[in-house]
Order: C-alpha cells, then sequence, then structure tokens
C-alpha cells in the first residue's frame, strides 16, 4: 500500500510540477519581452515621462491574455468530460450540471435512493448513496501509514478472521455490527468489487456514514469512468446498503453533522464561497495594479 500511495502522490506531483514549469517558461518568456518593448519603443519627447505606464498596462494586458487562454482550455476541458460523463451516468437517470472549475456532478435517485455523484481536481471521484445506517466505518487498504495512525488514534483496526479481506483495514465504531456485515460474503465481496484497482496510482476508500455509503476514488484515470463502471459501482452501493440495513440496529451510533450533510448533497454552497473568494483576490490584484499606474501617473504629471 505504501508503495502505491508514494506512486499515486508522485504522480500528482509530478503533473502539477509540469504544468507550474510550463507556465512560468511562458511568464519568464514574456515578461521580459514585455519589459523590453516598453523600454525599446520609441515615444514622443513629451511622452517619454509615460514609459512605465506602458509597461504596467502591458503586464496588466498579459494577465488578460492569460486568463483568456486559462478560462479556453478549462471550457474545452469542461466539455469534453461532460460529454463522456453524461454517457456513463445517463443510464443510471441521473441529471449532470457542472461542478467547480472542471468538475461534474450528478444527481438523483437509483431504485429509490439519492445518489450524489461528484468529480473534480485530483482527479477524484466521489459516490454517495444514501442509507440510514446511524453508524461509521471507514474501509481502506492497510499500510505503515494506516497503522500508525491507529496507534496515534488508538483505534486498532478490526480483526475480521477473513483471508480476501487481509490487505484491507477495516475502522466501525461498533465492533459488533461490522464483524456482522463482513461475515456476509456478499458484503465481503461487493466491498473486494468497489475497493479493486485497475491501475497502481488509484486509490480507493470506502466510507459508512450515518446516512450514506460514500467510495472514494483518488488519481482514477477519467476514462475509466464508463457507463458499465458506473452500474457497478452503484450496483454494489446498493447491495451494501440492503444487508447492513437487515442487520441489528448498532449500539454505538453516530450522528451526522450539517456540514456532512452538505458536503453530499449540495456542494454548490461550499463552491460558491471558495469561488467567490478566489475571484475577489484576482479582482483585488487588478484593482491595485491599476491604483498603482494611477498613483505612478499623478505624480509624474504633478512633477512635471
Amino acid at each position: 500500500m505504501d508503495r502505491r500511495l508514494f506512486k499515486a502522490y508522485g504522480a500528482s506531483c509530478a503533473r502539477s510540477l509540469v504544468v507550474q514549469i510550463v507556465v512560468g517558461v511562458v511568464a519568464l518568456c514574456i515578461l521580459p519581452a514585455i519589459i523590453l518593448v516598453s523600454m525599446l519603443m520609441p515615444l514622443p519627447p513629451e511622452l517619454e515621462e509615460y514609459r512605465p505606464i506602458l509597461w504596467a498596462f502591458g503586464f496588466v494586458a498579459f494577465l488578460g491574455l492569460f486568463t483568456v487562454a486559462a478560462v479556453a482550455w478549462m471550457l474545452w476541458s469542461k466539455r469534453q468530460r461532460a460529454g463522456q460523463f453524461d454517457e456513463a451516468f445517463a443510464t443510471l437517470g441521473l441529471s449532470g450540471s457542472n461542478y467547480m472549475l472542471v468538475g461534474r456532478q450528478y444527481h438523483g435517485q437509483v431504485n429509490g435512493r439519492q445518489v450524489d455523484i461528484y468529480f473534480y481536481r485530483g482527479p477524484i471521484l466521489d459516490i454517495y448513496l444514501a442509507s440510514p445506517l446511524r453508524t461509521r466505518m471507514g474501509v481502506g487498504l492497510s499500510s505503515a501509514l494506516s497503522s500508525a495512525a491507529s496507534n496515534l488514534l488508538k483505534r486498532p483496526a478490526l480483526q475480521t478472521g477473513h483471508a480476501e479481506l487481509a490487505q484491507y483495514v477495516f475502522y466501525p465504531i461498533d465492533e459488533r455490527w461490522g464483524r456482522e456485515l463482513l461475515d456476509d460474503p456478499q458484503a465481503r465481496a461487493a466491498i473486494l468489487r468497489l475497493l479493486e484497482t485497475p491501475s497502481s496510482y488509484e486509490i480507493r476508500t470506502l466510507f459508512f456514514e450515518p446516512e450514506a455509503l460514500q467510495i472514494k476514488a483518488n488519481h482514477i484515470s477519467p476514462g475509466r469512468i464508463t457507463a458499465e463502471a458506473a452500474r457497478q459501482w452503484i450496483n454494489d452501493l446498493l447491495l451494501l446498503a440492503e444487508l447492513a440495513e437487515r442487520l441489528p440496529a448498532p449500539t454505538v451510533t453516530a450522528q451526522p453533522s450539517g456540514l456532512a450533510r452538505t458536503t453530499r448533497t449540495d456542494r454548490n454552497r461550499l463552491y460558491w464561497i471558495v469561488g467567490g473568494v478566489t475571484c475577489g483576490f484576482f479582482a483585488l490584484m487588478m484593482v491595485f495594479i491599476l491604483v498603482i499606474s494611477f498613483v505612478m501617473i499623478y505624480f509624474m504629471e504633478a512633477g512635471g
């Protein structure tokens, strides 16, 4: 598991590093060009004092062109993924819409249960299926990191006694409930299918929450999100929900938080807050540049 974890995060960091290098090279090529043009461009003597302003407006123009290019790429990427994902989730009867900058989200009901799906930067895929479990259990690959976290929190993993589950760790707050669920061969088979990854870079975790089940696929390849895969994921979650609800009620229960419910059913609220802060930051940056430019003009005119 540790090797897979490092490979996954290494690949993610490598992608980010490549993007940062490309952006940095472009900036290092264009910004000096703007400075040189502003310094060497012939101007009438009466306009020579405004040469720094020429550079300032050139810099603003560069930021504008960079923003337009980024938005164009974002729209193209979003359109490509929307077509692919809409086809994958249309057979489930879910309605799709944009999520964050280049992500997608889908909501609806399958077999009378609410389903909420989010795909966003990472790439990460979150699938939620509503189920009144009233308890919690986390499932993931066994690793030195999970063992260290378990020891730190003084919460030992459940010993299942099933050989096919040996590579996974289970952390139920109600040990009796978790053990009874895992003693069911259908539940074990569904969990194994949900956590099986075709790539050594992809990492999946499964969560049993008070109001829903969640499968999270980190570093998933967008090309693997197909109609067949989507149907299998939902079917396995449906099976797990039905099996879990048949068990005797858990004696150690948990209550859902408002934030957890919003994160599952309506992330747009959180997105608009983050998006507003981001847009506000860029707006303030542009205003700052313009204010500095006008201040420079004022002092130049006053000095003249």
